[in-house]
């Protein structure tokens, strides 16, 4: 084998490892967020099975002390929540008890800009706020 077949060789390794630590990284990441991520997503599930009082009583303490069922539904059916059909999650960032997630929201009719809190109860998720823009 010539050097410079030795050369490329070396170098295209050196490229496929780091592509393959760089994969492993964000599929890491993805995967240590995905608690509140799935949460958020159930929240919205929820409230699209027609199910708001529920969701609201699975809310943490914090949301439901800062507005009441009767706004809370009010504002879901404002906003067009309650005909919610899916969301992406593109940015995830966990820090302690706090998860905070910013997306996309589409409903039957029209996508929205999103963002939620969540605060971690004992070992599970809870939505502490939620807003569309």
């Amino acid at each position: 084998m010539s050097s410079r077949a030795r050369i490329l060789l070396i170098v295209g390794g050196a490229i496929a490892a780091f592509v393959a630590l760089i994969v492993v990284f964000f599929v890491s990441i993805w995967s240590l967020t995905s608690g509140p991520a799935d949460a958020g997503t159930a929240f919205l599930d929820q409230i699209a099975r027609g199910d708001v009082s529920g969701a609201y009583a699975e809310a943490h303490p914090q949301l439901q002390q800062a507005t009441d069922e009767a706004q809370f539904t009010r504002y879901m059916q404002v906003k067009g929540i309650t005909a919610y059909k899916e969301v992406f999650w593109s940015s995830r960032n966990i820090s302690g008890n706090r998860a905070d997630l910013k997306g996309k929201v589409q409903t039957a009719n029209q996508q929205f800009a999103a963002e939620m809190v969540l605060l971690k109860d004992g070992d599970r998720w809870r939505v502490a706020w939620f807003a569309v823009k």
